[in-house]
């Protein structure tokens, strides 16, 4: 059976209205450094709107220091704050049927409005350092 469905007026899949990306610098002599804050606004999870993805702010820390002229020394913390996000999804009942996010209507989600999904999360806090070696 072959079935056409028209998805008119819907909003087009993860196709968010506002994205909002800042990042301030400072420096002084050797040492530099910068704080960086993204948005995503809340947007359309599938074509058929089945529902929304909630909107996600990240905040990263960068603090630097160049040693000479071609060695620096950066200390880093992504998602400074621990927030949470959901950056993307499956849709349920385990494979294949996750890879078909686009056949999951509000129909079924109203049929089964506690089905679980598997999503992808904005990664927790992660320190790192890094060695930059110009040659």
């Amino acid at each position: 059976m072959f079935i056409i469905a028209d998805y008119s007026g819907n909003e087009t899949d993860n196709n968010v209205k506002v994205i909002f990306r800042v990042s301030p610098t400072y420096t002084s002599g050797k040492f530099y450094s910068s704080l960086d804050f993204s948005y995503m606004g809340k947007r359309a999870a599938n074509v058929p709107n089945a529902f929304e993805l909630p909107a996600y702010k990240q905040t990263n820390l960068n603090l630097g220091y160049n040693l000479t002229s071609k060695l620096q020394l950066q200390a880093n913390i992504n998602n400074l704050f621990n927030q949470l996000g959901v950056m993307g999804w499956s849709a349920p009942e385990g494979f294949p049927a996750a890879l078909d996010r686009q056949g999951f209507t509000k129909e079924q989600l109203n049929a089964n409005p506690n089905v679980v999904y598997s999503t992808l999360s904005l990664p927790a806090r992660a320190y790192f350092i890094t060695a930059t070696y110009k040659f």
